[in-house]
């Protein structure tokens, strides 16, 4: 790899991505010379070839970080895939090696951002360090975010999973994604698909999902300015969980709370939180694994938080 690092982002949309101030801090922390760029695009492949070779956008890379909608497709191009990474089908962190050949390294620094948070604000120890996991854990999407959450939360020690998703189809594929996969197969029977377009049924599982111990939103639900309307549904299914359940929203807002963590502080959660600390830790994982070393979580939240007041 170069001294100079070059890094960037890739997806589409990026407007909203706050990830180059994260970087430079980073960067800044060890006296390290580079830069990371957005790299918006919808084309994939016109992205990875321009990344790995250089072109008239961009110069070639030492690594990415990706995004929607990039996360699941690019699998597939990785010559290497670390465990995580196999197991969510989904890359959001790729390392480019050019000491002997092209190599592409495909991670998912996501699950570490999940880990994080499960600890920190939803102060849920893992399997290792008690006797069981009470409650089951329940996602709403089905994504690259979604398969990395379900990695996650399997990996943390939860053996019972309720899955919210507007499209049985697309839930589905995703299970047997994560079969093909390797995912321990107990587990995979231990999912409960439920369609959020039945909205009878929903209220009707409200006595499994009312215990659940944590609720993690892995859609882009409230992202987008100006999308602050939640589905009819969401208030009654958030109103049925318990007040000790953490309410995970992987969603953050440039100003103040998102959609729905707005409305858990409203409905007396006590343990809340948004995407900003999974995405330091994420940036703080895939930032070792481009340069061997891990920066200060304070300072990449200090940026993070400095570039949405901005």
């Amino acid at each position: 790899m170069s001294t100079f690092y070059r890094l960037g982002l890739i997806g589409y949309p990026l407007g909203h991505s706050n990830s180059p101030a994260i970087h430079a801090a980073f960067l800044g922390q060890f006296n390290l010379p580079g830069q990371y760029k957005l790299y918006a695009d919808a084309d994939l492949q016109k992205l990875l070839a321009a990344a790995t070779t250089g072109g008239a956008t961009m110069e070639a890379l030492d690594g990415l970080n990706v995004t929607i909608p990039h996360k699941v497709s690019c699998a597939p191009y990785m010559h290497q895939l670390s465990d995580a990474a196999r197991l969510a089908g989904a890359v959001n962190t790729i390392v480019i090696d050019r000491e002997e050949g092209l190599v592409l390294s495909g991670h998912n620094t996501d699950i570490a951002g999940i880990k994080h948070t499960l600890r920190v604000t939803g102060k849920i120890s893992p399997l290792s360090e008690q006797d069981e996991l009470t409650g089951p854990a329940v996602l709403l999407g089905c994504g690259g975010a979604a398969r990395a959450a379900l990695v996650a939360l399997a990996d943390y020690g939860f053996t019972s999973f309720v899955l919210l998703v507007r499209s049985f189809d697309s839930a589905y594929a995703m299970l047997r994604d994560l079969d093909k996969a390797g995912f321990d197969p107990r587990l995979l029977q231990r999912i409960t698909v439920i369609s959020t377009n039945e909205s009878d049924r929903l209220m009707k599982e409200m006595q499994l999902l009312g215990q659940a111990s944590v609720f993690i939103n892995a859609t882009p639900l409230g992202q987008r300015a100006g999308d602050s309307v939640l589905p009819d549904w969401f208030r009654p299914l958030l109103h049925g969980f318990v007040r000790e359940t953490l309410v995970f929203d992987m969603v953050y807002a440039r100003e103040g709370l998102t959609p729905i963590t707005r409305l858990a502080y409203e409905l007396g959660f006590c343990k809340v939180a948004d995407g900003r600390e999974m995405l330091v830790e994420q940036a703080r994982q895939a930032f070792k694994l481009w340069t061997g070393l891990l920066p200060s979580f304070q300072i990449g939240l200090k940026a993070l938080d400095e570039a949405l007041s901005a």
